[in-house]
């Protein structure tokens, strides 16, 4: 008689293996399927940071300053949920705009040593045609950083009404005559402005000389200020301004 027949514990070992196999071949295939059915793990990705200079920044490229805020309606309530979408926002096209940013500033710089080069009589014909090459670079740019801006904007004022974003266009518009806020909130003609700004002047200076305004002036004036945008800005601006203004102070740092 054979020793494995002679040792029954050894038979017991040997039945015990070739009926266990099968059993730990199919758990270590069933763990293999659960992991691969399992995704690895991949870190959350974080969203992109935006610093308060950074938004203090952005905010008043974008039009959205205290006083034109004010000016259309916002009120100190709801300035932390706008400045909240609006970081948000800002953050996702801060990089196209540094670009921009810096594409600009380099055609400009270029530009305007090209200019100065062909306006002394120095310049040759490869100047003026690399200086049209600056100018054209530097409008990209504009464009590309205006695109930025619009979609960084158009979020943030889906919070607004439609009042309210129009407005604020026309803000955006008319703020290169440089007056009172109020008056920024309504389209006019370039006559029509040089008229306002000069009555304006007129108001300002002419007390400083025991004088009253006059006459064409102030009907100018009392036209402008009867218009109902007008006189609602400038209640808003009058009444609210401080407090939104704290009230953007207070979303920005914190």
């Amino acid at each position: 008689m054979s020793r494995v027949v002679r040792s029954p514990w050894l038979v017991t070992l040997v039945l015990v293996f070739l009926l266990g196999a099968p059993l730990w071949y199919a758990s270590c295939m069933r763990t293999n399927s659960s992991l691969a059915a399992t995704p690895p793990f991949m870190p959350t990705q974080q969203p992109p940071t935006i610093t308060a200079v950074e938004l203090t920044d952005g905010m008043l490229r974008a039009g959205f300053d205290a006083k034109a805020l004010t000016a259309v309606g916002l009120t100190s309530n709801g300035v932390a949920a706008f400045i909240t979408a609006y970081r948000d926002s800002l953050a996702t096209q801060l990089a196209a705009i540094d670009a921009a940013d810096t594409s600009f500033d380099a055609a400009r710089v270029a530009s305007d040593a090209l200019r100065r080069k062909i306006e002394s009589g120095k310049g040759s014909g490869e100047d003026v045609t690399a200086y049209q090459t600056q100018m054209s670079a530097m409008n990209s740019a504009k464009a590309s950083r205006d695109a930025a801006f619009v979609s960084a904007r158009t979020p943030v004022e889906a919070l607004l009404t439609s009042e309210q974003r129009a407005q604020l266009a026309r803000i955006r518009v008319n703020k290169t005559w440089e007056l009172p806020m109020e008056f920024l909130l309504v389209d006019r003609t370039e006559v029509q402005w040089v008229a306002l700004r000069d009555a304006l002047s007129n108001e300002k200076i002419a007390p400083r000389y025991g004088e009253e305004v006059a006459p064409q002036h102030a009907s100018v004036l009392s036209a402008a200020r009867s218009n109902p945008d007008v006189a609602l800005a400038k209640t808003r601006l009058e009444s609210s301004l401080a407090s939104v203004e704290a009230a953007i102070h207070a979303a920005i740092v914190e």
